[in-house]
């Protein structure tokens, strides 16, 4: 019998589809993700081997999807909330060939992802680069509007993804600020922004650095202690 494309169905109900090609050698089966299973098969191949295949592969099959399925609720998150700004969106994803994964921001604060999304690192890079785009707009205007009223003088705000550091201050009175500062609440945000425009006349954490600290953000002690385990604020997505 003469095999065409086509979708099939294993006895425990597992789903796939097949795909004949002039270049496969051999059965090829392709896990994409949590749901989509693909197998190639020379263009001779019968469909009886395959339907023999799948049977015996099924357990294996669905092993792989349960871990696919545990990751993709750690890095596709179906919702992503900004506590720094009370901004909350929905997020949905379109799964197909295009080249790259993109995210598109739709009224009503929903966010649709496009394009090709079988590694999941790609979908989890393009949900940091949609948060850097925001953080870009964001924190800069919010660190300007604290400094109204202290009237400091720096050189230059820079936002970008960092592991380690919430924000910091260089002797070059450069200020860099973690995009992942939107995913905590906003009196710790102010606290991290007004910490490091305090650097700008005490580059240390002398005592006379947190006594101004405390004057410009009261019980910055207790703050500090809160900040430097926020991490586990941030979603794993927006980790990696």
């Amino acid at each position: 019998m003469r095999l065409e494309d086509y979708k099939g169905e294993t006895e425990s109900g597992l789903h796939y589809s097949v795909r004949v090609s002039a270049r496969a050698k051999r059965c090829i089966i392709k896990i994409w993700g949590s749901s989509l299973v693909e197998v190639v098969v020379p263009k001779d191949f019968d469909r009886s081997w395959v339907e023999q295949i799948m049977e015996e592969q099924t357990d294996r099959i669905i092993h792989k999807q349960e871990k696919a399925r545990i990751l993709e609720m750690k890095y596709k998150p179906a919702m992503i909330a900004l506590k720094a700004v009370t901004a909350t969106w929905e997020v949905s994803y379109d799964d197909d060939s295009t080249d790259g994964v993109f995210v598109r921001e739709q009224p009503g604060s929903k966010l649709h992802v496009l394009g090709c999304q079988r590694d999941i690192s790609s979908t989890a890079k393009a949900l940091n680069e949609w948060v850097y785009r925001k953080a870009h707009c964001i924190l800069p205007r919010w660190i300007e509007t604290l400094n109204s009223e202290l009237c400091l003088t720096y050189n230059r705000i820079t936002v970008r993804r960092q592991k380690t550091v919430w924000g910091s201050c260089s002797a070059k009175r450069n200020i860099n600020l973690n995009q992942n500062l939107l995913f905590l609440p906003k009196r710790m945000v102010d606290y991290v922004l007004l910490h490091e425009l305090s650097h700008l006349e005490q580059l240390n954490h002398s005592r006379v650095f947190w006594d101004l600290l405390e004057s410009r953000f009261k019980g910055s002690r207790d703050m500090s202690a809160r900040v430097r385990i926020a991490d586990s604020l941030v979603p794993e997505w927006a980790k990696t």
